[in-house]
């Protein structure tokens, strides 16, 4: 059998997952629209750090061998596919980043909520659609379909969630390098055990999202690793947009991030080939 057709049929059945992950994606695009982002966030659930969202989209019949819910996938994949979505030319995507201080004034849906919107807002030019994994994003001009499960079943939500989550990972990873004793870049900021026996020893630190249940019960002491006393609720910060210091800065008013200026503003290898071209796949 010729080298080459080994190959095709070796692929099949990636190209068959591939055709099933952009099936929403056509059934929307035959609907009359044609710029359609998947929306997906990463960071509800940890109790320190903030949550980060992503929209991205993704011409038709461009699809990334391996693509699926960021939660599915090795950090050396997940690696691979960021870099590979970010690179790409005709790829757009932006995230939005809200800080802890904000979750606790607003609390963590409402968050996720404005985390998604920045995002939206920040992408290079307005989509038709909005696909949102499990969510329902109240846009005030774009049409929002909310697809549970969106992460594992839509093409453009799976790069969302893996963008979403990569940047939260390495926001935190620059975390640990100022509190080390917590061990973020192992837990991401997770409740693991390791985390709260941490939060035991040292109390919460800056980043510990006080509106949690574990320092909302007094599992945790509260107060700062330095010692120094809580501040009261209504002095936290009202600042809804949040930049960590390794991002361009920008007015409260501006988007948070464009495409170009997070893929600045990280270090990239250059693209692997792991990028499968549908020819034809809106008539699979």
């Amino acid at each position: 059998m010729p080298t080459s057709k080994a190959n095709a049929d070796q692929n099949d059945p990636e190209r068959r997952r591939l055709q099933e992950l952009v099936k929403i994606e056509k059934a929307a695009r035959r609907e009359g629209y044609k710029s359609i982002a998947g929306i997906d966030e990463a960071g509800r659930g940890p109790l320190a750090g903030p949550v980060v969202a992503a929209a991205c989209v993704i011409p038709a019949n461009l699809c990334f061998i391996g693509i699926n819910d960021s939660k599915q996938l090795t950090p050396l994949k997940r690696k691979s596919l960021f870099e590979e979505i970010t690179h790409h030319p005709k790829v757009a995507y932006a995230v939005g980043i809200i800080s802890q201080e904000e979750i606790d004034s607003i609390n963590i849906y409402q968050a996720t909520i404005q985390a998604m919107l920045q995002a939206v807002q920040a992408l290079i030019s307005i989509p038709d659609l909005l696909l949102v994994d499990g969510m329902n994003l109240p846009h005030p001009a774009i049409p929002c379909r909310r697809i549970v499960g969106g992460d594992a079943l839509v093409h453009c939500i799976a790069a969302a969630s893996v963008v979403a989550k990569e940047t939260r990972d390495r926001l935190m990873v620059e975390y640990h390098s100022q509190w080390p004793e917590y061990g973020f870049d192992q837990h991401k900021g997770y409740g693991t055990a390791q985390h709260m026996e941490a939060i035991q020893k040292h109390g919460p630190c800056p980043i510990h999202r006080r509106s949690f249940a574990p320092f909302k019960e007094g599992v945790a002491k509260l107060q700062f690793g330095d010692k120094s006393a809580l501040l009261p609720a209504d002095a936290r910060s009202a600042q809804v947009a949040y930049l960590h210091p390794s991002m361009s800065t920008c007015a409260e008013s501006e988007p948070l991030a464009k495409s170009s200026n997070l893929a600045s503003k990280a270090s990239f290898s250059t693209p692997s080939k792991e990028i499968l071209e549908l020819q034809g796949a809106t008539d699979v």
